[in-house]
Formats: C-alpha cells, structure tokens, sequence
C-alpha cells in the first residue's frame, strides 16, 4: 500500500488538483492502519456495519488527507 500511496497522492493532489483524499479500512486491518498513520491520514469516522463478511456485518474507518496537509508533511521530510 506504501508503494501505492507514493504515487497516488502526488497524482492525486498535483495532476489532479484534488483537496482531498479518503480511505477505509476495517477495525482489525493494522497494516493498512498503520499505512494511513505513516502518510498523516485523519481518522474522521466509523461507518458502522459498513461491509459484510459472510454472516458478520463489520464496520469501516474513515480517513482522509487534505491537500495543505499532505504539503505540509511534505516540506517537514524535505527539510
């Protein structure tokens, strides 16, 4: 996801001129978790019973990333 996210983002914001970037993953994903802590995403929810698997209703969190975000985390590791 890493891999993904260094080119997605720069896409993302510069090419595209995005404000902002969303991402959900489950309660119980800790790499993913700890992928979106790394690039500076916000936990901005729980999506209660968002997805199934199987028999079980599971929830979703909610991150996002703004655009002067993401620059801002960008000048700090270029300093």
């Amino acid at each position: 996801m890493s891999e993904a996210l260094d080119y997605i983002l720069p896409h993302g914001f510069n090419s595209m001129n995005l404000n902002r970037v969303e991402a959900l993953t489950g309660l119980s994903n800790v790499a993913s978790l700890a992928v979106l802590k790394k690039y500076g995403f916000v936990k901005e929810g729980v999506l209660r019973e968002h997805y199934r698997v199987g028999d079980i209703l599971d929830d979703s969190i909610l991150f996002g990333l703004l655009k002067s975000e993401w620059q801002k985390q960008k000048q700090t590791e270029n300093s």
